[in-house]
């Protein structure tokens, strides 16, 4: 889907691969361009997460944030969801186990909604 990357580790984030997984993770930014609207980090294959795995989530999410582009992290383990919670807050948005890759997907892709639930006048109505 355009405007959309998935990232999957398939290892735990720990302070030993850090420096390769932001490596990595750089260069799949740097390929997706411009278009880029929102970073889906899937955490399903990460059982382990420690200090310098959530600060390399969190340092992820300040920067694409800078670019305007939004990071969800789907599919969380309990105590990985309780550092992240810790470490970053909600600037991803909701952490929870439920939220599945087409979760997040279908949640960046919506179009914007007012409070009563209807979409916002189109321009020059």
């Amino acid at each position: 889907m355009p405007g959309v990357l998935i990232v999957r580790v398939e290892s735990s984030l720990l302070y030993f691969n850090v420096s390769h997984v932001r490596d990595q993770v750089r260069r799949h930014l740097a390929a997706a361009g411009r278009q880029l609207r929102v970073v889906i980090w899937d955490l399903s294959t990460s059982p382990y997460v420690d200090i310098a795995g959530v600060r390399l989530l969190g340092e992820t999410q300040r920067a694409l944030t800078a670019q305007g582009v939004a990071m969800r992290i789907v599919e969380a383990r309990a105590p990985v969801r309780d550092l992240i919670r810790k470490e970053v807050g909600m600037s991803v948005g909701e952490v929870s186990r439920r939220i599945s890759i087409d979760d997040a997907i279908a949640a960046a892709t919506m179009p914007p909604v007012d409070s009563q639930g209807k979409p916002p006048p189109s321009p020059g109505r």
